[in-house]
């Protein structure tokens, strides 16, 4: 959340009484709840001491037809029902979680009665804009410039975020300025868009305007060495790295498996990382001077924070090349010879790669070869999609998918804000079971 608000969101959580005893069905009631899960819209409490179910609702709910209580549009109906009486504050609120616990079971283990619990968190993107900011060295600059153009482009896999700004001089106080080699530093705001802070590289003047262009990380994370590490796990090497570049580190469920010896040849610790990662089903991003190292599977696999229902109007773009995809792979030297397998591809393909590297147990082959399967495979389905701003999406995030081509959870690993034309650009795949 803090990547795109730079703030805590606001939660609230409050429950539900339903009882076959008068009238409701609280399985249903439950079934068709959990369907608005990643759904945005205001909260409304009942001006009455008790919520009541509309009679078309209870239709529903008993006839035989009540599995359309369950669609997305009979979940939604159900509650609006539920939700109707008096707004609760201007700001939309995403339901992030259903429970329940059972109070009465009949004697043939149907449910009578039961509590149901929701848990909202406040919708970033329903937040006022705000107009965009920029700050340079934590000095608002924005009066002083008139900013024609600002792509804020966000990236989830070992690539650095960057941004690109174009604006005129108006006061002409940029006139024969350069940026440090110390490291000057800029920032955008545009409501819950938030870049955090980030390296300025170049800022080039034209006929009419300046072009400035910045980084997530300082440019020494570019610059090529050749290293060795002896009994280093992977939170261990990137800790390194960060604190190279004056980065903080923060790890997401990446495991603390030793290797025996590593080395970087004549590459870029981003690159060096990138490449370490790809061996553990790991990956990671920069952010707002922090190095988040994250489990992809763990990244992926997580409740999905928004239901987006991309209508034909909507510029999109989806790729299925399941036929393409590895069954199995397979990696060898001097040690072990490790195996992985992805059971959801039927292709019968083997991937074979020979890699330098000693892998210390016939278990740590193994694993390297189920991460470079997921490596090989994770973008075999994927998608391309353009909207009017989303601002609360960030490379990294999950989302639902309801489109002609694509129909179930997403996970963004790229993100693309164009500040002034007002449009948001992504890039997703299909999260891996792996």
């Amino acid at each position: 959340m803090s990547r795109v608000t730079g703030r805590e969101l606001q939660t609230c959580g409050f429950s539900i009484h339903v009882s076959k005893l008068t009238g409701g069905n609280p399985w249903l009631t439950f079934e068709a709840l959990k369907r608005l899960k990643g759904v945005s819209a205001p909260l409304y409490l009942s001006s009455g001491a008790a919520w009541s179910l509309s009679n078309s609702v209870l239709d529903t709910l008993q006839t035989s037809d009540w599995r359309q209580a369950l669609t997305l549009n009979g979940a939604i109906d159900l509650a609006k029902s539920l939700f109707s009486g008096t707004s609760l504050g201007g700001v939309s609120f995403m339901l992030t979680d259903v429970s329940w616990e059972v109070g009465m079971i009949g004697k043939d283990g149907e449910i009578i009665d039961a509590m149901i619990y929701l848990s909202f968190t406040e919708d970033a993107g329903e937040r006022q804009s705000g107009g965009l900011r920029v700050f340079i060295n934590d000095d608002d600059i924005t009066s002083s410039i008139s900013v024609t153009g600002c792509i804020y482009e966000m990236h989830a896999e070992g690539e650095a975020d960057s941004l690109e700004i174009h604006f005129a001089d108006t006061k002409r106080r940029w006139v024969g300025w350069k940026p440090s080699k110390e490291g000057d530093t800029v920032k955008i705001t545009d409501g819950v868009v938030n870049s955090g802070v980030m390296f300025i590289e170049s800022l080039k003047p034209s006929s009419r305007e300046y072009t400035l262009r910045a980084f997530s990380v300082p440019k020494s994370a570019t610059n090529k060495k050749s290293r060795s590490f002896e009994n280093m796990s992977l939170p261990q090497l990137a800790a390194t790295v960060a604190r190279d570049n004056k980065l903080s580190v923060k790890n997401y469920g990446v495991s603390d498996i030793k290797y025996p010896y590593v080395q970087q040849r004549g590459k870029s610790d981003l690159a060096f990382l990138h490449e370490r990662c790809k061996f553990a089903g790991a990956s990671f991003l920069v952010y707002d001077k922090t190095l988040c190292l994250y489990d992809e599977k763990t990244m992926e696999n997580r409740d999905c924070a928004k239901i987006l229902t991309l209508g034909p109007t909507v510029e999109t773009k989806f790729t299925d090349d399941a036929h393409t995809a590895y069954s199995s792979a397979k990696i060898r030297n001097s040690s072990f010879t490790g195996t992985g397998a992805d059971g959801d591809v039927k292709t019968g393909k083997e991937l074979v790669t020979t890699i330098s590297e000693m892998a210390s147990t016939q278990a740590v082959a193994n694993r390297i070869s189920q991460a470079i399967l997921r490596d090989a495979n994770k973008k075999s389905r994927r998608g391309e999609v353009c909207m009017n701003t989303q601002r609360e999406l960030a490379a990294g995030s999950v989302v639902q998918i309801i489109a002609n081509g694509w129909m179930g959870p997403a996970f963004i690993y790229r993100c693309r804000h164009d500040l002034k034309a007002k449009k948001t650009r992504f890039w997703i795949r299909k999260p891996l079971s792996y």
